[in-house]
């Protein structure tokens, strides 16, 4: 427990209550604020001198204006010592008791009870103050677990030293106890006070070393009568709480010099941070007046290069427009009748894919297309609209050129290689069949199902550009039907439609036209409600059974 003298004893002159010197210039700012405002001076040195406790301790107790500020720091210091205490050298980590207890391990829970016991007595120390016994057993006052070997190390911690004495302990460990020189000095020279405590008539034990001591009797355990054990420390306390104290003292001396020391290695390390700082400062503002330098020589030749690079870009520009011209002048001039459908290879896995189909279990996610006739093509070609556009030749709007017959050519080509019969019709109304009118549609669309089909089941539409943007076309097609034909005749032998449908998109993300505002794209938009994979398995085709 603390008392309000240990402000005294760190920090205060114990006459007058100021602030020590010696310990000012080195103690924590906690300290500090404590010691140098809160405590007020004493009316007169008479009121200090006449207490009882400051008589008997050498440090002077504290008057009740003053408790609360030094309860205050008492608690500082607490916590000080328990987050330095990792810090403290081996002989200021045990704490000070009144009495070790000597014990074998089979009485440990009776030792206990009697520790529990004791603990609670209030002893009067002084006036209106009294203070509560410190007792340990003795392995438990050092660090780490204690072994009687090291029993000397022990018995510099305490006043008392009480020998548990049972039939047990005589058997087990009084033997290896009693052959610890520093416990024979106690008892024959009593640098200790030894003290057995009597579980049992004294007679009983028949040790000579102990039966001459004076002891205490603990044989009523249930009752016990602690009078004499009182009696035997009220008159030492006050020996344990002096040294807590002077412990206290250098405890609180060596955490001031480690917190000095963290503040020194603070300032060390501030000091290396700012010059770090003032180094790289410097560094930077060398390298920007290097790099001021550089730009100042580079000036002049600056423009020049600017220059320079305005020129490559317009060659390299112009270069470019050259070769997609040369790319559009190839296609204008590649023959539709060109298209050649490739078949599928026999041994292939589109070949045995084909067989299993054809089979007496075909899978049911994919459609079967395996006859000679696959189904009908409609291809609707319209090239004369009542309410055309004004279109320059070649350009977006312009459909009366020879690029559409070019697209029908390579359509029905197409088709024809993968086993459809085509179905040509030219210029088509609404009116005409009786249709709803027809929206504004993007230039070139491929719709490979009839109307007659269930709204929303099994179709498959590709639209050659997304709503609202344009559909590019030359002399020799669309791009669209172009680059469809085109995937559709390399790739059909190999791929459903869905993976011809990502052909075709990749196909056309990379193609592009050069025109009079810069590079040209088309993206085109592809919506399906297909359920199963299409094969188209061009060269490949069932018999018809007789």
């Amino acid at each position: 427990m603390w008392n309000a003298s240990i402000s005294n004893l760190l920090f205060v002159d114990a006459k007058r209550c100021r602030p020590r010197p010696e310990l000012i210039g080195s103690c924590s700012s906690e300290y500090l604020a404590m010691a140098e405002g809160g405590v007020p001076d004493l009316e007169t040195d008479a009121d200090l001198d006449s207490d009882q406790g400051y008589q008997e301790s050498g440090f002077g107790s504290v008057q009740s204006s003053a408790s609360s500020v030094r309860r205050s720091l008492a608690e500082i210091i607490d916590e000080d010592i328990k987050e330095y205490k990792h810090t403290f050298p081996e002989d200021l980590k045990p704490e000070y008791q009144d009495a070790v207890i000597l014990y074998t391990e089979a009485d440990r829970k009776r030792v206990l009870q009697f520790i529990a016991n004791v603990s609670q007595l209030q002893l009067q120390v002084g006036p209106n103050r009294t203070e509560k016994l410190v007792v340990s057993l003795y392995d438990e006052v050092l660090t780490a677990q204690t072994r009687i070997g090291e029993l000397e190390k022990v018995l510099k911690y305490c006043t008392f030293v009480l020998l548990f004495c049972t039939e047990d302990f005589f058997k087990d460990s009084w033997t290896e106890f009693s052959g610890q020189a520093c416990l024979l000095n106690a008892i024959e020279e009593r640098v200790w006070s030894v003290v057995p405590i009597w579980t049992l008539p004294k007679r009983t034990f028949k040790s000579p070393m102990l039966t001459a001591l004076k002891g205490v009797s603990y044989q009523d355990e249930q009752n016990p009568d602690f009078s004499s054990i009182k009696t035997l420390f009220e008159g030492r306390i006050q020996e344990r709480l002096k040294k807590a104290e002077a412990q206290t003292h250098e405890r609180i001396l060596h955490i001031i010099g480690v917190k000095a020391e963290d503040v020194r290695r603070n300032e060390r390390r501030e000091r290396e941070v700012q010059l770090e700082l003032k180094i790289r400062r410097a560094e930077k503002e060398r390298q920007a007046v290097e790099m001021k330098i550089r730009e100042m020589e580079t000036m002049q030749s600056l423009e020049k290069q600017r220059r320079e690079l305005h020129v490559r870009e317009s060659e390299a520009g112009q270069a470019l427009e050259g070769w997609r011209r040369a790319q559009m002048q190839q296609d204008m001039t590649a023959d539709p009748r060109r298209v050649t459908v490739r078949e599928v290879e026999e041994g292939t896995e589109m070949h045995r894919l084909f067989q299993v189909i054809c089979g007496e279990n075909p899978p049911v996610d994919i459609y079967p297309m395996v006859h000679d006739m696959r189904g009908v093509f409609l291809l609707i070609s319209n090239e004369n609209f009542a309410r055309a556009r004004q279109g320059e030749a070649g350009g977006p709007e312009d459909r009366t050129g020879s690029g559409a017959k070019v697209d029908v050519i390579s359509l029905k080509k197409l088709f024809d290689g993968l086993h459809f019969e085509v179905v040509l019709k030219k210029d088509l109304t609404a009116e005409g069949d009786g249709l709803p009118d027809l929206p504004d549609p993007p230039d070139d669309q491929l719709d490979l199902e009839v109307d007659s089909c269930p709204e929303g089941s099994d179709v498959f539409l590709l639209l050659s550009s997304i709503p609202g943007f344009k559909s590019f076309r030359g002399v020799l097609g669309s791009w669209f039907i172009q680059c469809l034909v085109e995937v559709f005749s390399e790739h059909a032998h190999e791929m459903d439609l869905n993976g011809l449908a990502d052909k075709l998109h990749e196909k056309m993300r990379d193609k592009g036209f050069v025109g009079e505002i810069g590079e040209l794209k088309q993206q085109p938009e592809f919506r399906r409600t297909t359920s199963k994979k299409l094969y188209f398995f061009p060269g490949l085709y069932k018999p018809l059974e007789h």
